[in-house]
């Protein structure tokens, strides 16, 4: 969240140099820039830039750290019923069957009826 408001930030600012026509106002104090107005213009372009980088960036982020949040920590075979912790399988197969093992949490909401033999 805080960099989406930098990079908020960021384009309020950049906007500010692209459409400032002669003065800019930087903490109380007034620069004349009509002189070298394409030079912030493109600071200004960069700032955008950045912000928009930024912002796509942190909603990469955020999205992966959602995929990432549900890892199977253990799983149970179908076929013989044994549970095994998901790191140690290869590939997530049965070391006995030779079948795809299934998540603990999603074996259990469709049999409800099984319990959990450890």
């Amino acid at each position: 969240m805080p960099f989406l408001l930098f990079s908020l930030m960021l384009i309020v600012v950049g906007l500010d140099f692209i459409f400032s026509e002669n003065k800019v106002v930087l903490r109380y104090s007034t620069v004349d820039v009509s002189s070298n107005h394409i030079g912030f213009t493109l600071v200004g372009i960069f700032f955008i830039l950045s912000a928009i980088y930024l912002f796509f960036r942190t909603i990469q982020m955020s999205s992966k750290e959602n995929k990432l949040d549900k890892l199977i920590e253990t799983s149970k075979c179908p076929s013989c019923k044994e549970v095994y912790a998901f790191h140690r399988l290869d590939k997530g197969i049965c070391p006995g069957c030779n079948v795809e093992t299934i998540d603990v949490d999603v074996y259990f909401k469709v049999n409800k009826d099984d319990e959990l033999s450890t």
